[in-house]
């Protein structure tokens, strides 16, 4: 049932695995694994791209760096650790943008082949 998927990307050169009803594919180094599969009971297709999860963590991420001067008080290098955080969630945001846009557009080519995401 995947088959207009698996072409699709083929066809944008997205390294993917799976088997019968679940595709999963990776959106470069900098995208997150995304999972698409089919529902048989009721005959759509669905994905899941981890956002919630990658939010939780940035905002995580950027909270523990405003905090660390605080946690660590009188520690001189507590700097360290807040720019370490800062650079961790930039990294993770990122990953959401970039993941959020590659999915956009793949949802964008497949609806043209006739299949749509939830």
């Amino acid at each position: 049932m995947l088959d207009k998927v698996r072409d699709i990307l083929e066809l944008n050169d997205i390294p993917f695995d799976g088997h019968k009803d679940v595709v999963y594919c990776k959106f470069r180094p900098v995208g997150s694994k995304v999972k698409i599969s089919y529902d048989s009971s009721s005959s759509s297709y669905k994905v899941f791209a981890n956002e919630l999860i990658q939010a939780m963590y940035t905002a995580f991420s950027f909270a523990f760096a405003f905090a660390v001067p605080h946690i660590f008080v009188g520690v001189e290098w507590n700097w360290v650790i807040s720019a370490l955080s800062i650079f961790t969630g930039t990294i993770a945001f990122t990953q959401l943008i970039f993941t959020q846009f590659k999915l956009l557009d793949l949802k964008q080519q497949l609806r043209q082949s006739g299949v749509y995401l939830r």
